[in-house]
């Protein structure tokens, strides 16, 4: 018996049917659980574990290392869901906020002042696109600029 579906130990598609699986089963997060992260930090686990199985023919040690992945990936799923709940219950619900515009505010909370520049290098985006952005969040008064011209800073009200 082998735990590798395949002679040369095809690992990706083990995971996908495994993810398969779990997606049928209704442990679908809708591509936010990914497995792989998990199984590439400590690649050597992940070896022993199959290799465990194979040797002994015992999928006990292999279940045990891949509920810990599952574990994994549902942990950092929620703490990326807690993390992106705190930053928008400082915010009025009734303010429909974008991504890009959420993580200007938790810029500027966490620097107190930015600059146009500031926006452009971490959303990776034009000074158009950044002005937009700033725009709205004006438009929904949740900041305000000071200044002018290239030393304009932008401010939470």
């Amino acid at each position: 018996m082998r735990i590798h579906p395949f002679v040369d130990g095809n690992g990706r598609t083990s995971r996908l049917m495994a993810t398969l699986i779990l997606s049928i089963h209704r442990f679908n997060f809708d591509n936010y659980l990914t497995l792989d992260e998990f199984y590439n930090i400590d690649r050597q686990a992940y070896v022993d574990a199959l290799n465990s199985a194979d040797k002994n023919h015992d999928l006990t040690n292999w279940m045990e290392y891949f509920c810990r992945g599952v574990l994994y990936s549902i942990d950092k799923v929620k703490s990326e869901v807690l993390k992106l709940a705190e930053i928008t219950s400082k915010y009025d619900t009734a303010i429909k906020l974008t991504p890009n515009e959420i993580s200007v505010l938790n810029l500027i909370e966490e620097k107190k002042h930015i600059q146009n520049k500031d926006i452009q290098e971490m959303l990776n985006i034009s000074p158009q696109g950044s002005y937009k952005i700033i725009r709205k969040l004006k438009d929904k008064k949740l900041i305000e600029s000071r200044g002018k011209g290239r030393n304009t800073e932008y401010i939470l009200m």
